[in-house]
């Protein structure tokens, strides 16, 4: 039987246009080649992301990956005068719970 695989786009922050996971999705595609079973969840689009991922992972699939979003904003003036407050957004605060669950099932 081949492997289930799933990928989770950990992606919080969640915009009116969504920025899709490319990366996430190249390399679903190289392991649907290599014989996987490959789901791939993007969570943060569910009402509730934790039990979203929860569902998924019933059965427990032989592989989870995540993919954090991008760590950048690629924004690099964000004004004319020198240097202002630094607008900053963490996402591993709202990803841990749900890696600490992908770990418990697959453990």
């Amino acid at each position: 039987m081949p492997p289930d695989v799933l990928l989770v786009y950990a992606n919080p922050y969640v915009t009116a246009t969504p920025v899709p996971p490319y990366g996430l999705e190249r390399i679903g595609h190289a392991l649907s080649l290599a014989g996987c079973r490959v789901t791939l969840l993007l969570p943060w689009l569910e009402a509730e992301p934790l039990a979203a991922l929860r569902r998924q992972l019933d059965p427990a699939p032989d592989l989870v990956g995540f993919s954090l979003r991008n760590l950048d904003d690629a924004l690099v003036v964000r004004g004319e005068r020198g240097p202002g407050p630094i607008d900053t957004t963490g996402f591993v605060d709202a990803v841990r719970p749900l890696v600490e669950a992908a770990v418990a099932a697959v453990g």
